[in-house]
């Protein structure tokens, strides 16, 4: 805050990365009388919880995996780039991975919540980039395929998405 207010700015972008997902930075930028460009607070907090934000959007967890619902992923609620992700293609495995997931995501993260949605074979990761403004516009900024992965973190955005 001290290096934007000594040069003047009345506003604050956080880029990508931590600060940008940091809803105490957004709150910091607003106490000093800034302007944040970015999500409000409470939206960041709200999403910073893979867990909670599924819920916000009335989507269940998997609560009992069974052989029906093979293969699934058991994934960081507090992750990204990867961490805390397993694939569990079999019920004897599913313990197992559950504990090293929570014992990655507390060290990675400090929260050692999971949880377990199905996992699609093959699929493609395509993300839709958002922007609006305090007036109530919202634009759609194009795709972006984000498929080319290694250990579930992203190698390439390849914008626009080809398919």
């Amino acid at each position: 805050m001290k290096a934007a207010l000594d040069a003047g700015a009345d506003a604050v972008h956080p880029g990508y990365g931590f600060l940008s997902e940091n809803a105490g930075f957004a709150r910091a930028v607003l106490d000093a009388g800034l302007t944040w460009i970015g999500p409000p607070p409470e939206a960041i907090e709200a999403m910073a919880s893979k867990t909670r934000a599924k819920e916000l959007l009335g989507i269940e967890p998997l609560k009992e995996v069974t052989e029906a619902d093979l293969p699934v992923l058991v994934k960081a609620a507090a992750g990204g780039g990867g961490r805390g992700m397993r694939i569990v293609r079999r019920l004897a495995d599913l313990d197992a991975e559950l504990t090293a997931a929570r014992a990655e995501a507390a060290s990675a993260f400090g929260d050692a919540e999971v949880f377990v949605e199905p996992y699609v074979e093959n699929g493609r990761h395509v993300e839709v980039q958002i922007l609006a403004d305090t007036h109530g516009t919202v634009w759609a900024l194009g795709t972006r395929d984000c498929s080319l992965q290694r250990r579930h973190q992203k190698v390439i955005e390849e914008a626009p998405r080809p398919a």
